[in-house]
């Protein structure tokens, strides 16, 4: 149960500051950050891969400020994420959620969306 939560949170949080496309969050760094600080290393690709996907569909919605407010506050709770803690960077990730999925229902085609929307489902 802690590995499937830890993957949900960091898929949530959407977490990381990346090389995606320039500007953003390293999701590289950031997964194995928070990998290794739960004991969790199996999990690094998964992590980056969600992270990766997310920072994408928050730049293409103009939501790079919101992506940051969980980064950051992702970052300051690794440990949470860890135990399981549910409300973790709720009311970031709800944030950043909504600000994505606004955008996406204006743009579905749009390529960051579709990644988007396919990565949701299969979580």
């Amino acid at each position: 149960m802690k590995a499937f939560y830890l993957v949900a949170s960091i898929s949530v949080l959407a977490l990381g500051v990346s090389a995606c496309g320039g500007s953003g969050p390293d999701c590289g760094s950031y997964c194995k950050d928070v990998a290794a600080a739960c004991n969790l290393s199996s999990l690094e690709q998964l992590c980056v891969g969600n992270c990766n996907t997310d920072n994408n569909a928050a730049n293409a919605a103009g939501c790079s400020s919101k992506m940051s407010d969980v980064l950051s506050c992702g970052d300051s709770h690794k440990s949470d994420m860890c135990v399981g803690t549910s409300n973790v960077c709720s009311a970031e990730s709800t944030a950043l959620s909504t600000c994505i999925t606004t955008y996406c229902s204006a743009n579905p085609s749009n390529s960051a969306c579709t990644a988007y929307g396919s990565a949701r489902q299969q979580q």
